[in-house]
This record gives C-alpha cells, structure tokens and sequence, in this order.
C-alpha cells in the first residue's frame, strides 16, 4: 500500500478529474477496484488494482472523482469509531433559528461532500414540529454528531441530555461485534469505501 499512497500523492489535484474507476468487482464481504490514476495530467496513465479484503460501509456514486487518499483518520472513521447514544432535549426557541444553526453545526461536520445527510441521525418526525413539541429524542448516532447537535440546542437555552450510549459496533452474521481497530478509508470524492485489508498493486 506504500507504493499505491506514494502514487497518490504524486498526483496533482488542481487539475481535478485526474483519478478515474475503471471497474469495481464485489465479492461476498469485500471488492476489487481498478483506477486510472493521473489520466489528463499529459503523461500515461498509472493503473492500480485496491483490493478491500473486508468493507464495512461504501457509498459508490457516478461522474468524475476530484482526488482520492487512503487514510486512516476521517470523519468517516470516526463515525464508525465513537460511541453511539440518543440525544434528548426540553425547553422551547424558535424552531426556524434552531433549525438553521442544525444545519450549519452538520455542513461544519459533513463537509463540502457531504459525507452523511442532515437526516442521517435525526428523528424521523419533522423537525419544525418536534422543536415546536418542547421535548422529545432529538437525534441517535455517534456521539461526534450528537455533541455537535447538543452544543447549538443549549446555545438556544434548550437543555439537552445524551444517553443510552454504547460502544462502537457492527452487526455481521446474524450478530453485533465490535468494531474493527483497523479500519482505513478510500476516499474517491463523492464515493468512499470503509474496510479493512486493503491491499494495492499497479497493474500497468
């Protein structure tokens, strides 16, 4: 994987749509991807094979990637990462100001590729009317996005408690297990793919 991050960082990503997927292949936990790296900076294009011995959680969308990055630290990972617990709320402001600064506390967290929805961890009711409500379970996710959503209720001098918190899991075979400590992300933007074993072998 040194040569395939090495290769990666070579790549010059002020001209953007430099890394393209040639073809994904999956297999039952896991997925081959062919990329051309490079292929409009003039030169011949390096093509890659990554190898994901173990995905936990992908998101392959169409059209052009702008750059790619193997990491070990992501927003993505810490999701996955950190505890998971229920965020409840009393006290009433107005729902419209309240809303707006939710939004911007997700845009700050989720970036401009917007690595989860606005909706991914809220309550499932609209949420003009569960604010209007004076209380009730705001949200349940990782607790990164619950302190996030907590901090911009209080800050409306609504009172907020986390609870229900439990360690960080996945469920496979018919059963939750721990999370792995060895995940790595494939950043593709907007795509992504979450695992373990990767693996990477220039084929051309």
């Amino acid at each position: 994987m040194a040569d395939f991050a090495a290769a990666l960082e070579q790549l010059d990503f002020e001209d953007t749509r430099n890394v393209q997927v040639e073809q994904i292949a999956w297999s039952e936990h896991g997925c081959e991807i062919q990329l051309a790296l490079g292929y409009q900076s003039g030169a011949p294009a390096e093509h890659w094979r990554v190898r994901c011995a173990e995905i936990s959680e992908y998101r392959i969308l169409p059209g052009f990637i702008e750059w790619a990055k193997l990491t070990t630290q992501h927003l993505l990972l810490d999701l996955r990462r950190c505890p998971s617990a229920k965020l409840s709320f009393r006290g009433r402001a107005r729902p419209g100001d309240v809303i707006a600064d939710l939004w911007a506390a997700h845009r700050e967290l989720a970036d401009d590729w917007e690595w989860f929805s606005f909706s991914e961890y809220l309550n499932g009711m609209d949420l003009r009317e569960l604010l209007a409500s004076g209380s009730g379970i705001l949200a349940e996710g990782p607790r990164v996005v619950l302190d996030a959503y907590a901090s911009v209720l209080e800050s409306h001098g609504i009172s907020t408690s986390i609870f229900a918190e439990r360690a960080p899991s996945y469920f496979r075979d018919g059963a939750w297990q721990p999370e792995r400590s060895d995940l790595q992300v494939l950043l593709l933007p907007p795509s992504y793919i979450i695992g373990a074993g990767f693996e990477a072998e220039q084929i051309r």
